[in-house]
């Protein structure tokens, strides 16, 4: 039994080792990553074929629109999109940001830095910024449009919006003034398809999106479904406000780029089109 025991711990301690050792490395690859990111592997999303950073500054660069698509707070993807950023701003002449995790009615705050009026610290009072929400890469790409003299657009809605959107419905919304309708847009419609299928499916409820017929969900499960249904009226919201906020950009001259950073799971799967009525 002796020589048994030995050898299961000398392997224990060997794959422990190799753990160790796969860590360190992944660990000094991220560093390195963050420290040069224009290095990193491009693939083209069409056929997954090699692409130069270069190949991707000049694509970014004559888009009407550029949708990033991060990991909050994922260091490496931080700091591949601020230097991609920069790098399309100083490419494009017209290019302007549009920032998912600024709300609409936190623009005068950013507005106020951009044009000097106020200093950064105040900025980050203002628009209730901290070191969880606010990130070295975010921070990086507001500080490109500042010094390139761009503008930056608080594009998402308004929290407090969102979660009247779940909780009361579009109705409800509808009922709101007109200095608060500034503040979010109201979805024509919730999506459908590929899009309504993928958010059940995060939210570990795929089951309960097409139940047959001829078994019927429990009271629980109906209830459990009708949370996740109003959650996807609300993240429409989300959804239509940013689209709401980046349009005028990408229409106001010609030549014009408009660089959209949202998580990732807002670009992931494309809406479908409109139910017919």
């Amino acid at each position: 039994m002796k020589p048994l025991i030995a050898t299961v711990l000398a392997a224990c301690l060997l794959l422990t080792g190799c753990a160790a050792t796969t860590e360190r490395v992944r660990d000094a690859r991220a560093e390195a990553a963050v420290a040069s990111p224009r290095t990193l592997v491009i693939l083209r999303g069409g056929d997954g074929t090699p692409a130069t950073w270069e190949d991707l500054i000049a694509t970014c660069g004559a888009a009407e629109a550029v949708l990033v698509g991060e990991m909050h707070g994922q260091r490496v993807g931080q700091a591949f999109q601020a230097a991609m950023f920069a790098d399309v701003l100083a490419a494009s002449p017209t290019a302007a940001g549009a920032l998912e995790f600024f709300e609409r009615d936190e623009q005068t705050a950013l507005d106020d830095y951009l044009s000097g009026v106020t200093d950064n610290a105040a900025f980050r009072r203002a628009a209730r910024r901290t070191e969880s929400n606010y990130t070295s890469g975010h921070a990086a790409m507001v500080e490109a449009c500042k010094a390139a003299g761009r503008p930056v657009i608080a594009a998402n809605a308004s929290r407090r919006y969102v979660r009247l959107a779940r909780t009361d419905g579009f109705d409800r919304l509808r009922e709101l003034g007109p200095e608060q309708k500034r503040l979010f847009a109201i979805p024509e419609f919730v999506p459908e398809g590929r899009y309504r299928a993928d958010f059940f499916k995060v939210m570990g409820a795929e089951n309960l999106l097409d139940p047959p017929a001829d078994a019927p969900l429990s009271e629980a499960d109906a209830k459990r479904r009708d949370n996740i249904s109003n959650m996807l009226r609300s993240q429409s919201v989300w959804d239509w406000t940013m689209a709401e906020s980046v349009a005028p950009s990408c229409r106001s001259s010609a030549g014009s780029t408009s660089i959209t950073t949202a998580g990732w799971c807002r670009r992931s799967a494309p809406c479908d089109p409109a139910p017919a009525s």
